[in-house]
Parts: structure tokens; sequence; C-alpha cells
């Protein structure tokens, strides 16, 4: 089973920033391949991971939303198991989308992050997931999708727990 980072990076936010330190991150961890989806500010953003072993995903309508970097982002991904991430995540570490992928491998399920009590990304989505998340419109995010069954990983700085199944667990 192959794993696929999908960096979404495609807004207009200046919150794109953080992307060097964000794929630098993702490329360190066990992502078998990167995806970085660009829009808003692609030839700025381009040159600066050029030579980083990610491949550049262009997502032409990333005015309407989120959720079309997430629909151009699965075409990419295709038949990997994916792990969606926000070019921002101010505390994103390797070790932590190490953590993440593990529990994805050792149950199957959709792994969740938790950021001060809500559940986000980066998460980890298996193929069953696809059709859901490339039925998002606008700006419904990933989140949007995440069911009562998901694994559910602390983020960097927490407690290293995990909720499966609203039973409490160390990861």
């Amino acid at each position: 089973m192959t794993i696929a980072a999908l960096v979404l990076a495609a807004g207009g936010s200046l919150r794109r920033q953080r992307i060097d330190a964000t794929v630098n991150e993702v490329c360190n961890s066990r992502c078998d391949h990167v995806g970085v989806v660009l829009g808003a500010g692609a030839s700025d953003i381009a040159p600066r991971l050029a030579g980083r072993g990610v491949t550049l995903v262009l997502n032409a309508a990333w005015e309407e939303g989120v959720a079309s970097s997430i629909r151009t982002g699965m075409h990419w991904v295709a038949r990997d198991e994916a792990v969606v991430i926000i070019c921002d995540e101010p505390d994103l570490t390797s070790a932590h989308l190490d953590a993440l992928i593990a529990a994805h491998l050792a149950t199957g399920r959709t792994v969740v992050t938790r950021h001060n009590g809500e559940l986000g990304v980066p998460a980890v989505f298996g193929r069953a997931s696809y059709p859901a998340l490339a039925a998002l419109q606008g700006s419904e995010g990933p989140w949007t999708v995440f069911d009562a069954d998901v694994v559910i990983v602390d983020g960097p700085g927490s407690e290293g727990l995990t909720r499966q199944s609203g039973a409490m667990r160390s990861v």
C-alpha cells in the first residue's frame, strides 16, 4: 500500500508562507509521494519547490474554495491512500504524519488529527473515502466527511492519545 501526501496550497491566503516548512516535514515523513496543489501564487511558489521531489498539481478553479483543491488533488492521488495536509500547519512534524500513517495502516480506517478539541487535518483517507471527498463543494473541507468510525490522534504537543469508537487508548 502506498501513501500519497496531498498538500493544499492553492488558496489566496497569505498563510502559504509556511509552505517551505510544511513540505520539508512531509518529505521527511513515510509518505511515498508528495503532491502540492497550487493555484493563486503558483508562479511564486513553484520555483521554491523545484528539486524537492514533489509533484506540482495546478488547480485552475482555486477561487471556488478548498473543495476544488481536494478534488484536483484526488485525481493526482488516484490509487494511493491519501494524507491531506493544509500548507500552513504551524506545528506539523514528520513524526506526527508518521503516527497518522501507522494508525491508518494498523486499522484501515480514516485517521484524523485533533487540535484543541477539534477534529481536522492532517488526516489519512483510504480509497473508500474518495467518492465523498470528490463530492465536496466550495468551502467544504475534508473534515466534513469524517464519520463516527475515525481514529483520532492528538496533534503535536498533545498527550499522544487516540480515540477509537469512543474508547481512549495510547498510541
